[in-house]
């Protein structure tokens, strides 16, 4: 069995059967949920957890197992030998798109803010067109992966693209006459200087 992390304890259904009989849970047997501390050629060696207590299987582990017990007219020669075992999984967090914004002439910044599942680590942005690196880190990635990558960190690219520069005054010459020296040309572009 497989389950998603999602902050609840995780027990799988157990069914028992004895030749050809389906047995009775609470009846005939008992199930204990264990998380294994050691697992050595794909067989647990050590337990977290023993006895009559179950251990509450919440976070992301592929060492969980649901251990059966004989009880009433059945048992287990040895009572943590029947198991199986089950995965609780880390939950898939979706990178988070980056808008670009084009070059204004300031320092920009992408819109990206901390979350309930991750903070921004870095976020620096840039004033001149180009890439610009954003760092967002998981707070639990022992729960938590990133969809498209592994560890804690993904590094995502803001982008500030080529502004396109425009007339905000076209250019005139103003009192001009034929055969005589030009005046200076007066107008403004949205960037530099005429």
């Amino acid at each position: 069995n497989k389950f998603v992390y999602n902050a609840a304890a995780h027990k799988p259904t157990v069914t028992v059967t004895f030749n050809g009989a389906t047995l009775r849970e609470g009846v005939d047997y008992e199930v204990l949920y264990l998380e294994a501390l050691k697992v050595s050629n794909g067989k647990p060696t050590r337990w977290f957890g023993y006895g009559d207590t179950s251990v509450d299987c919440i976070n992301a582990s592929d060492h969980y197992y649901a251990v059966v017990m004989g009880k009433g007219n059945y048992y287990t020669a040895d009572n943590l030998t029947l198991y199986a075992n089950f995965v609780v999984e880390k939950a898939t967090v979706t990178e988070p798109a980056v808008a670009s914004k084009p070059y204004s002439g300031s320092v920009q910044t992408a819109d990206i803010a901390d979350t309930e599942l991750y903070t921004v680590g870095q976020n620096n942005g840039g004033i001149d067109a180009g890439n610009y690196d954003v760092v967002l880190k998981l707070k639990d990635s022992a729960n938590y992966r990133w969809a498209t990558a592994d560890g804690a960190e993904i590094t995502l690219q803001f982008k500030i693209i080529q502004a396109r520069n425009a007339w905000t005054k076209t250019p005139n010459i103003i009192g001009w006459t034929y055969g005589k020296t030009p005046n200076t040309p007066v107008g403004e572009a949205r960037f530099g200087t005429i």
